[in-house]
């Protein structure tokens, strides 16, 4: 039977942290979308790194990741990974989206004028 949800229970506007090594600090991304049909999730990078956050409140006032290197002219990090949530990702609470639709593909960014912005939102994940 095909699957039409991931198998760790996620939805839109959940906030995940993960410990990164190469940083040393937790970091945090929201989910803004997920397409059943190819089993994958668009996930918006939160411009945030810390100590292990408890709840989406322990990340303050979170906004998208915003890359400026190379060709990228300041836009929001936003990208579509496969919906399968590995166990070292948590899940610290839900927000609002801070950006809506799904990313164009895995790998690319997007601007928030693409598909439109909650704005405002404080948020972490």
């Amino acid at each position: 039977m095909e699957r039409d949800r991931p198998p760790r229970p996620v939805a839109v506007g959940d906030v995940v942290a993960v410990h990164s090594e190469a940083l040393g600090a937790w970091t945090a991304s929201q989910i803004t979308g997920l397409d059943a049909a190819a089993r994958c999730a668009a996930v918006l990078e939160l411009d945030w790194s810390g100590p292990e956050p408890l709840t989406v409140a322990d990340l303050g006032d979170v906004r998208p990741l915003r890359l400026t290197h190379h060709n990228w002219n300041g836009r929001p990090s936003h990208c579509n990974h496969g919906w399968v949530l590995p166990r070292s990702f948590k899940v610290v609470g839900s927000l609002l989206p801070l950006m809506t639709g799904p990313s164009p593909s895995p790998g690319r960014s997007q601007t928030s004028s693409d598909h439109g912005s909650s704005g405002g939102v404080v948020s972490g994940g």
